[in-house]
């Protein structure tokens, strides 16, 4: 049986940039080989513990969580394994190169919105 792997959250810290572009940045060859592939999707946002913790892992909420789901759709549906929005390439900064991938609309969120690619 095949368990998600937990989801990463970082506090906002001097250093949680450069930590998350290091995970990213090993993650790639990763999720490269992957046999059956995987995707990475990297949002930036707040989030809010809800509900207790199910199976050791704390349960988080609000519209940024959606956020990501939906993202996670629309990577799905292309060439995306490793979206990053708009507020994700900022937060990470220097620590990352990224190149746009146009800006997209999501269901539930109003206007469109831009993404980048590692």
């Amino acid at each position: 049986m095949n368990e998600p792997l937990p989801t990463p959250a970082w506090l906002e810290t001097a250093d949680a940039p450069a930590h998350g572009a290091a995970v990213l940045t090993s993650l790639c060859p990763f999720r490269d080989a992957a046999q059956p592939p995987f995707r990475v999707v990297v949002h930036c946002g707040r989030v809010f513990p809800g509900g207790g913790a199910v199976r050791g892992e704390e349960n988080l909420a609000g519209p940024e969580v959606n956020f990501v789901f939906r993202m996670e759709k629309l990577a799905q549906r292309g060439d995306r394994p490793c979206p990053l929005s708009e507020p994700a390439c900022r937060a990470l900064g220097r620590h990352v190169t990224a190149e746009p991938v146009g800006e997209h609309e999501l269901p539930g969120f109003a206007g469109r919105h831009a993404f980048y690619r590692l």
